[in-house]
């Protein structure tokens, strides 16, 4: 739980004038703010993207993401944008436009007004963090990943989240890393400058392709970003943010893989595994469409499927 210096901290945010709800770091140019007043959903799904990517997101939602995947369950899922870059090949007005439109249709894009660059995924995952926060408090699971994933969200509900058992507070998982140094090598994509991030060691996080953790975490998160120094990197970030929360994340159940490599196709492989990254459009519909044929087939013994699960 948060510690009493961090409560400290957050009280004179708002005795400062600032509402946490409705004064976020940056304006939202899209919004959703009604999309959980119906029904509080049991997983948000958070993918990041940028604003060229409009048919990455229509493939997305006609794959893995279909909000009415699982009956019963109440999922709702949120991409994230920034504001278009100046310099881009597109018209900005007019890819703008379009974003507009897109969001008209689908009511499931998220765009604030800083500027869509690498540098600022952090801001990007605080403005889902955010929206959950002011507009979703009561989620019972929330999922971060990005738009280059395939996502097994039916074994992320069945097996890893368990929507017959009660939301777990201060749960966090994915691919946990431990111990990580920071690169200080300048001319990598990952350095980081000692001035920036003083410590020989980072927090214990979770590989930013994707990492899932409650709802009311992701509302303690966002509380905790005001006043935890920035880094550009997302997931180590998050992780900086949940140490001051005094909460470690947990390796994922016995059995489920968060991978963060490109897991060679097969339909047993992928009806066991949460995350396969760098999946291109058209191989998200291939392997898509050979899950949905192949939908009741069996894969073997369970030891055959917990080994698959690791491959």
């Amino acid at each position: 739980m948060a510690s009493r210096t961090l409560e400290m901290s957050l009280k004179n945010i708002h005795d400062k004038g600032k509402n946490l709800d409705s004064d976020p770091e940056y304006e939202y140019i899209l919004n959703e703010p009604e999309k959980c007043r119906i029904k509080d959903p049991f997983l948000v799904v958070l993918i990041t993207s940028v604003p060229r990517e409009l048919e990455k997101r229509q493939v997305i939602r006609e794959t893995w993401a279909n909000e009415t995947l699982l009956p019963g369950i109440v999922i709702k899922i949120l991409f994230l944008l920034g504001s278009i870059p100046a310099l881009t090949k597109a018209d900005p007005l007019d890819l703008q436009q379009q974003l507009k439109e897109e969001s008209h249709q689908h009511r499931d894009l998220l765009q604030q007004n800083f500027v869509d660059a690498y540098d600022n995924l952090t801001l990007k995952t605080m403005m889902g963090l955010h929206w959950v926060y002011a507009h979703c408090p009561h989620a019972a699971y929330v999922m971060k990943t990005d738009s280059d994933m395939f996502v097994n969200l039916e074994v992320l509900v069945k097996v890893v989240l368990k929507p017959e058992l009660p939301p777990r507070p201060d749960y966090f998982t994915g691919h946990v890393k431990w111990s990580i140094s920071p690169n200080r090598n300048k001319k990598s994509k990952w350095y980081i400058s000692p001035e920036e991030f003083p410590g020989k060691k980072y927090a214990p996080y979770c590989a930013g392709a994707g990492y899932v953790f409650s709802g009311w975490l992701a509302s303690q998160m966002y509380r905790t970003s005001r006043v935890v120094p920035r880094i550009n990197f997302e997931d180590v970030y998050v992780g900086l943010c949940l140490e001051k929360l005094n909460v470690k994340p947990v390796v994922p159940p016995r059995g489920v893989s968060f991978s963060t490599l490109k897991v060679p196709f097969s339909v047993c492989k992928y009806k066991q595994i949460v995350t396969s990254h760098r999946v291109s459009p058209p191989e998200l519909r291939l392997y898509w469409d050979q899950l949905q044929q192949n939908k009741n087939s069996t894969c073997g013994t369970a030891k055959r499927r917990r080994r698959d699960a690791f491959l």
